[in-house]
């Protein structure tokens, strides 16, 4: 199967015009307000709304479930690469006191530094809710989270092929990208291991 552009526009929550504009993400001067306790997280009810659209589509299985979406000032590092965003099961209490079996939360920093576009935001919110565990019959209603489907280093994938299982199927996907963003991805890949870097999803 090929997939066009128009087809892979189709299957986004976003209308391609607004595809490539910059995110509105929340000044850090947003963060500063109110008491120090609460100036690291913030409510996000624009990917609130961008998560409900996405769940109806991709996740219905999911519609029961009570979601925070929150902006975080600073994502951080892990094993030295930027955070985007985490999906976070909540515990008993936590739950009890947020009323949310998920929260979801993105980096407001990096989006800024990023300059991620309406379609990155919107890709990075649907990678998170992929963490989300499928409840099944008789198991706890909110049952965990979900790991990647491939991890790898891009250098080794660029020096030894889709080498593992994973990696064979995640290269079917990549494969049936529309050509000019494939060129861009891999544009973006030599522009990465040329500046030093390397890939290993966590």
């Amino acid at each position: 199967m090929v997939t066009t552009a128009t087809d892979t526009f189709r299957c986004r929550a976003l209308e391609p015009k607004d595809s490539d504009v910059l995110y509105p993400v929340p000044l850090d001067a947003v963060f500063q307000l109110g008491p120090e306790i609460f100036r690291q997280f913030k409510d996000a009810p624009d990917l609130q709304g961008i998560a409900a659209t996405l769940i109806s589509r991709d996740y219905s299985w999911a519609s029961d479930l009570s979601l925070r979406l929150l902006w975080k000032r600073n994502g951080g590092l892990s094993s030295g690469r930027t955070v985007f965003g985490r999906c976070v099961k909540t515990s008993a209490l936590v739950r009890h006191l947020s009323d949310a079996d998920y929260i979801i939360w993105l980096a407001a920093d990096a989006a800024r530094d990023y300059r991620l576009s309406n379609l990155q935001v919107e890709a990075f919110l649907h990678q998170e809710l992929g963490h989300m565990a499928v409840p099944s019959d008789g198991d706890d209603p909110n049952p965990g989270i979900v790991g990647y489907d491939f991890e790898g280093f891009t250098q080794t994938v660029l020096l030894y092929g889709a080498f593992s299982p994973s990696l064979h199927e995640a290269a079917a996907t990549f494969q049936q990208l529309p050509l000019f963003e494939a060129a861009a991805f891999r544009a973006d890949v030599r522009r990465f291991l040329d500046a030093g870097g390397t890939v290993k999803e966590s």
